[in-house]
């Protein structure tokens, strides 16, 4: 059966409008925000599962804190904004080695580009905000360093920053008359003018959570909630707040303006609500992570700034992706994820379509697309090799195609995708999980392609995001990638990057480099 390129187009509109039985749409989040993907504790999902669930959920915008490679493979292709971390245990070496700084931004960064989109660097994290002096006078030198090496490598569009916690501040209420610690000025000063001048933004770790566990007494919970309250009156300023969050940003705009940077934007780069905590943090519980966090998609959707600065939008990357069991501290602090362990919501703040499933379900209309894209192919001559060990129930399926195997979806998937299956090839659902579907498949790499006029050409499709094409015909396969990566949106560069994970021979290397 030959299938035209308007048919290819129908096909994946129809992916995307449409879901077989059993499976949900994802809707998306709306706001400018992003979210943070902490990873201290041992029982997460693996990172290539977790940036399918970012994709899934419509969050473009990341921040993670260090520089783990696995991380940053598994984000390559994804189209996902990456901001990575250098930790603090990092900042005195990298302040008086600029050869150390440079490797580090040659081996975690600039190997990674472009296929990872690494966005920004973060240099330690509230390192103004703790007790450790080296670690304050060592901050400006290591940002010069890191961001020195950059230049020199010529990323140009990655951004360096460093974010602060509220405990740079002497005081935030009211908001107005908010300045930086006497202490931490001398320090301060150097950095924001530093920072002002390569046009990074004011990052701030801002918990509204953590204010009004402070004094519960007199701070109003609705007003660190964004519920409806009276909220407070700046006399000074004559702006009125009416949550907690703004009151927060707008201290800190203040306290630039007082340092002399009144033109530096401020970006909230850890905010959230924990779901869970000890006898004496009455607060952390579920239903006040979900209004909190609800109700700050919702102010971050609107695209508006805050009182005092009403033309620059707010915003936020949200604390955190997951609950992290192995850190340290008040049982809060190992409960701020949106998600569960095994990739299902916590509570849900405008997911709707994931409830509370695995997250094998929840990512199914995305395992759908690519398995349509396969079945396309091979409607085209395509060899499809499935690896379905991944299940303990499952039998595995090599073909024979002059290339090594790579794995690719488990049989639950297969089934699940029974009617695209159908619709585009014929075969036999009852046989997904049995040899006799598999039959013509196997024909077609045995030289028995569908379409004939492709019957010089042959192919192989891969694990889910990764496309390989190999032909006898020099040139043939870069035309025919071009021309499914056009039907699809499809990255051709990406596919290249990922030979050494996908394990192909020596010669089908060579063939697509």
């Amino acid at each position: 059966m030959k299938i035209s390129r308007l048919w290819v187009q129908l096909l994946l509109v129809m992916l995307v409008f449409f879901t077989p039985k059993g499976h949900v749409a994802i809707k998306a989040f709306t706001g400018t925000y992003g979210i943070n993907y902490g990873r201290i504790a041992d029982n997460i999902p693996s990172p290539d599962k977790v940036a399918t669930l970012l994709r899934a959920a419509k969050i473009k915008n990341v921040r993670i804190y260090d520089f783990d490679h696995s991380v940053l493979q598994a984000f390559s292709g994804t189209g996902l904004d990456l901001v990575v971390g250098l930790p603090n245990g990092y900042l005195k070496e990298m302040s008086t080695n600029a050869d150390r700084a440079l490797t580090w931004v040659k081996e975690n960064v600039r190997a990674f580009l472009p296929e990872t989109h690494i966005v920004g660097i973060a240099i330690g994290n509230e390192v103004l905000g703790g007790g450790d002096l080296e670690l304050w006078a060592a901050l400006l030198g290591a940002s010069k360093n890191i961001y020195n090496a950059t230049k020199e490598l010529q990323l140009t569009d990655v951004q360096v920053s460093t974010a602060h916690s509220q405990a740079v501040f002497a005081n935030s209420y009211p908001p107005s008359s908010c300045t930086f610690k006497e202490g931490v000025t001398q320090y301060m000063k150097p950095l924001l003018e530093f920072f002002s001048d390569i046009g990074s933004p004011f990052c701030l770790n801002a918990y509204p959570f953590l204010a009004y566990m402070g004094d519960p007494d007199t701070i109003d919970i609705n007003y660190a909630l964004f519920q409806s309250t009276k909220g407070i009156y700046d006399q000074k300023a004559r702006l009125h707040y009416d949550n907690m969050l703004d009151a927060q940003v707008d201290a800190a705009y203040a306290a630039l303006e007082d340092a002399g940077y009144k033109k530096m934007e401020v970006i909230i780069t850890e905010t959230g609500w924990a779901s869970r905590g000890d006898q004496n943090e009455a607060a952390a519980t579920a239903e006040n992570a979900r209004t909190y966090n609800y109700n700050l998609r919702k102010r971050l959707a609107k695209k508006k700034g805050t009182p005092l600065r009403p033309n620059i939008p707010l915003k936020a990357y949200i604390f955190a992706v997951f609950n992290e069991d192995s850190k340290p501290g008040p049982t809060s602090e190992r409960n701020f994820g949106l998600f569960k362990a095994d990739g299902s919501i916590s509570y849900d703040i405008g997911f709707s379509a994931l409830k509370s499933s695995s997250a094998a379900s929840s990512l199914l209309s995305l395992e759908a697309f690519w398995f349509s894209v396969i079945v396309t192919l091979y409607n085209y001559g395509v060899i499809v090799s499935y690896d379905l060990s991944l299940h303990p129930d499952c039998r595995k399926y090599e073909l024979k195609a002059g290339l090594a195997l790579v794995p690719w979806y488990s049989l639950p998937v297969l089934r699940t995708c029974s009617s695209v299956v159908n619709s585009c090839t014929g075969l036999d659902n009852q046989n997904l999980n049995g040899s006799g579907g598999m039959q013509s498949i196997i024909r077609a790499s045995n030289g028995e392609a569908k379409n004939k006029n492709e019957q010089s050409l042959r192919h192989r499709v891969v694990a889910g995001q990764t496309l390989v094409i190999r032909s006898e015909e020099n040139g043939s396969e870069n035309r025919l990638l071009k021309r499914f990566g056009s039907s699809f949106g499809l990255d051709i560069q990406w596919y290249k990057s990922r030979m050494d994970e996908m394990r192909l021979s020596t010669a089908a290397k060579a063939f697509l480099n």
